[in-house]
């Protein structure tokens, strides 16, 4: 029964991910997961000291994007760059 709490739990992280669609952003993080579209993201940032990217949304709700986290460095700011690029691309 451990080894299968185990594995679910790693299979559960293995999930967390943010995925771009023509529509919007889907992200997943642990627990739960959310669809956006474009429209309703402002922002992309390490805000405020926080471990993952976070979404400014529209709504003045943030949301955390677990799959880009800022112990990851350099990769981290690039995927964050690139997530804010898509929300720039799909704002205009």
């Amino acid at each position: 029964l451990f080894a299968v709490l185990v594995a679910a739990g790693l299979w559960r992280f293995g999930m967390v991910r943010a995925v771009p669609t023509g529509k919007g952003l889907r992200v997943i993080n642990l627990v739960y997961s959310r669809e956006l579209e474009w429209a309703e993201i402002l922002r992309v940032s390490f805000a405020g000291g926080t471990p993952w990217a976070m979404l400014e949304l529209s709504d003045t709700d943030e949301l955390a994007v677990m799959g880009i986290q800022r112990a990851d460095g350099a990769f981290a700011r690039a995927e964050a760059a690139r997530l804010a690029a898509l929300v720039e691309h799909h704002s205009r």
